[in-house]
């Protein structure tokens, strides 16, 4: 009874809070006394997550379903964390009935919290932080992506934010994104070819993340000697990772270089950049040709010539570029179905702006058949999820950035309907909503509070119950442990998608790839444009 009871304790903490292994579960009930509401007030002020914390979040509405299951399974004890807050609520507001849980958790959590002895040695939240301001960046190049236009997004413009469009600058961050993506597209790219999609590489997004975040750091630490890492990380989690509300002389610095004839300053009065509002192909023109008038020079250098590469790896180059192009019109296809299906019953459509975020390793990895009656069989996952932007029709809203989406489609079954709904990205330091399968994979995909998918309700609670999601799949391939302990956001060196970006060519007599291996759409996308020409000819 008793390690049913601290096992329940123990998932009610761990589904709460992201990155939490059980380990540290343990060390935050035992400075609480075992008391789960003060083990999460301590969590939640050790995280630096007191202003933003929400009871009643999507995140939190998946608590109540899995304490309820998991309860009615193990042990029924589990159900006084539910009943307590529901009690404590009649309690300290009895005069009001409509007082939501929220107010309820503060103050009980605060009055255990200064009745609980002090504990001084308490887990390090360096892991988790860093991971909350990830997920605060990401969320900025998010916006930004939903306020460039379209056209120019998916021809030029997200090369070069993925390349150099980092969210540091003398303005707020998304605007530095916008600003720092236009500018090194002129200064590096005007002259190359455009490379039109409608899917951004979700790791070569977290790359920029990544390296949007240590550049924040690195400066913090070298303007300030005196600053350690963990100060620099918890000055950024306070100020929203934005720069000016860090260092108060950098805004002073800001308006100083606003007064001179500083060009990537001069705009910020003459453009919609600091409203908010979606740009149109006029404003991010302006922009370009201010940054071109100081950049002119760039214009008559002549690019480099292609990489020379040998056979084997011009090989290689060509299958990967092959495989991007394929995963590509397979998400645009899912995403075009789904979004249909959403504007069914709407009188204002929405249209398809720009695919932000993919993880195709859903519902898995399970044996079977490759299709429907088809004798080969391989490991696969069987459901993606994507974030993907979209505009609205409604002509009072068509200054209004792109919204964001959250996809669930079938990765093989033609039969199982594909579904969207529009999700808010979340704000600062707030809780998101889990799924074990993008956790596990890395992926900082935006999940729905109100609805479920694959990878929230019975697959979470048969991860906290140690159960195996599919037959042959090994126990313990979703733990907790593995979720937090995952690296991947961490790089920030090349991508094998990277490829897309690429101009090369095969050395001289060493050319063996055979264009009528790939199907004639990709041909042209999939080898370089001299040979693509020479081969139409």
């Amino acid at each position: 009874m008793f390690q049913r009871s601290l096992d329940g304790l123990v998932a009610f903490l761990t589904c709460l809070f992201p990155y939490l292994p059980e380990v540290e579960a343990l060390r935050y009930l035992d400075a609480a006394g075992a008391d789960a509401l003060v083990a999460a007030r301590l969590i939640v002020n050790r995280r630096g997550m007191e202003q933003s914390f929400v009871v009643d979040s999507g995140a939190t509405a998946l608590l109540d379903n899995t304490m309820m299951n998991h309860a009615t399974v193990k042990d029924d004890e589990i159900l006084h964390l539910k009943q307590s807050w529901e009690l404590a609520e009649s309690r300290l507001d009895h005069h009001n009935t409509k007082t939501k849980l929220a107010k309820s958790w503060e103050r009980l959590a605060k009055s255990l919290l200064l009745r609980a002895k002090p504990q001084p040695v308490l887990p390090h939240a360096r892991a988790a932080k860093k991971r909350m301001l990830f997920a605060t960046i990401r969320g900025f190049y998010l916006q930004a992506m939903a306020r460039l236009p379209a056209d120019e997004l998916r021809a030029r413009y997200h090369r070069s934010m993925l390349k150099a469009g980092h969210c540091y600058g003398p303005l707020d961050p998304v605007s530095n994104i916008i600003v720092n993506t236009i500018w090194y597209d002129q200064a590096a790219f005007s002259q190359s070819k455009p490379c039109t999609l409608q899917m951004i590489s979700t790791k070569c997004l977290m790359r920029i993340v990544a390296r949007s975040f240590y550049g924040l750091l690195s400066f913090l630490c070298t303007r300030y000697p005196d600053c350690s890492p963990d100060q620099a990380m918890g000055w950024l989690q306070m100020a929203n990772a934005d720069l000016r509300i860090v260092d108060p002389a950098l805004g002073y610095m800001s308006n100083k270089i606003t007064r001179t004839d500083n060009i990537s300053m001069s705009f910020c009065c003459n453009l919609p950049l600091q409203h908010g509002d979606r740009l149109c192909s006029d404003d991010v023109t302006l922009i370009s040709l201010l940054f071109r008038k100081r950049h002119f020079e760039l214009r008559h250098q002549q690019q480099p010539e292609p990489k020379r590469l040998c056979n084997d790896a011009y090989i290689a180059l060509c299958h990967r570029r092959f495989k991007f192009w394929l995963h590509h019109d397979l998400v645009c296809k899912n995403v075009e179905v789904a979004l249909a299906t959403f504007n069914l019953d709407k009188v204002h459509k929405y249209r398809l702006h720009f695919i932000c975020g993919v993880n195709e390793c859903v519902s898995g990895l399970e044996y079977g058949p490759v299709r429907s009656n088809s004798p080969w069989r391989i490991y696969k996952y069987n459901h993606s999820h994507i974030n993907f932007l979209a505009i609205c029709d409604d002509p009072q809203s068509a200054n209004d950035p792109a919204t964001l989406f959250f996809a669930e489609c079938s990765n093989y079954s033609v039969h199982e309907e594909s579904w969207c709904i529009p999700v808010v990205s979340p704000h600062r330091d707030t809780e998101l909503v889990r799924c074990i399968y993008c956790e596990s994979k890395g992926t900082r995909i935006v999940h729905p509070g109100e609805k479920s998918f694959h990878g929230r309700d019975t697959e979470f609670e048969k991860v906290m119950r140690g159960e195996r999601l599919f037959p042959g799949l090994q126990r313990g391939s979703y733990s907790n442990i593995r979720l937090a302990e995952r690296t991947d956001a961490d790089w920030v060196d090349n991508l094998e998608e990277d490829c897309i970006y690429i101009t090369a060519c095969a050395a001289d007599n060493d050319r063996r790839v055979n264009p009528l291996n790939y199907p004639p759409m990709y041909r042209e996308r999939v080898l370089p444009c001299c040979e693509a020409a020479s081969d139409r000819s």
